[in-house]
């Protein structure tokens, strides 16, 4: 009968260690699968804070840029107030929406089961400020920004779309 195992009728050590060990591989094989899942519903979970993150670093570094620039115009002696004004208009109101999206991500990580229609995705702010003369320094500089702004606001439109539904477990 346990031939094939190579263990004797009279001796059934050998089963109960192939046994032992056997279970002992199914258990760690289960473990691991989970630990896995829970690896990935971590990920899931915090994409979109990712996605804010990177938004903030991009925006940043456009307000270095526009610093950069005007302490350049400064030092030369150029007044270089072409598009100031707009960008940095902008720049706030995209600061604004930056801090907003923060806190929403916020509460739909921290209650998964909550929805909400009322948050409001206003790009119109921003579109009131375009420029017609996008050729200056700043005018480039207020391009980013808008792009900036643009994708916190659909980073905003993603959370509210996903907000009515908990985040979701992946299989392996």
């Amino acid at each position: 009968m346990f031939y094939a195992l190579n263990i004797d009728n009279h001796d059934f050590s050998g089963f109960f260690k192939f046994l032992v060990d056997s279970t002992s591989l199914i258990i760690t094989f289960l473990l691991i699968n989970t630990l896995i899942k829970e690896a990935k519903k971590g990920y899931h979970k915090f994409r979109h804070l990712k996605r804010l993150y990177k938004s903030v670093k991009n925006f940043n570094s456009l307000v270095e840029g526009v610093d950069a620039l005007d302490q350049a115009g400064r030092s030369v002696g150029l007044d270089r107030l072409e598009n100031k004004e707009k960008v940095i208009e902008a720049l706030t109101i995209i600061r604004a929406d930056l801090i907003a999206a923060l806190k929403l991500e916020k509460i739909f990580r921290e209650n998964p089961d909550f929805t909400s229609n009322s948050f409001a995705v206003n790009l119109e702010p921003l579109q009131i400020l375009k420029l017609s003369e996008q050729s200056s320094e700043y005018g480039r500089l207020f391009n980013e920004a808008i792009q900036i702004g643009i994708t916190v606001q659909e980073e905003m439109q993603s959370l509210q779309g996903n907000a009515s539904k908990p985040y979701r477990r992946t299989g392996v």
